[in-house]
């Protein structure tokens, strides 16, 4: 019995362990375009979630972490000069499906985010372990793998 809790408590232990560092290490991190938008926003992409912070005045912002999982789509809107990256999402105990839109991205920018998160997306869904890859070989890796075609 007492070696059985051993165990579990070993791969919880772990399993935080994993957890932390997945989310400590940043695959991506943008910004909105000043001064179109004078307190610009920042979307930060690691391998569990995605944070987007908004800011509205001088030391105030919304923090939203989105779970990789939670993650229904991810689209780009784009016009001649900027880019709006669109995250729809289902909260555990939301009904309804949720959309979080982050407006005057530069185009790249905005491709690449949409790119590395489908990419995560169905690395998840497929239960992929990306936990021992070289953030940049992952970068690359889940890139291309959330790469629409014909882009």
């Amino acid at each position: 019995m007492i070696s059985i809790t051993r165990t579990i408590y070993s791969i919880d232990r772990n399993k935080l362990y994993n957890l932390t560092n997945k989310s400590k290490e940043i695959l991506l991190k943008i910004h909105s375009i000043f001064p179109f938008d004078l307190f610009p926003n920042t979307i930060v992409v690691d391998e569990v979630k995605v944070s987007v912070i908004y800011r509205f005045f001088f030391a105030s912002e919304q923090i939203r972490d989105i779970l990789i999982k939670d993650i229904r789509s991810v689209y780009v809107d784009s016009s001649i000069f900027f880019a709006a990256l669109n995250i729809s999402f289902v909260w555990p105990r939301l009904i309804k499906e949720k959309t979080t839109t982050i407006n005057y991205l530069r185009k790249n920018d905005a491709l690449r985010a949409k790119n590395i998160i489908e990419g995560l997306m169905i690395t998840s869904y497929e239960n992929v372990e990306i936990k021992d890859i070289e953030k940049t070989t992952l970068v690359k890796n889940v890139s291309t793998i959330g790469r629409t075609q014909g882009s």
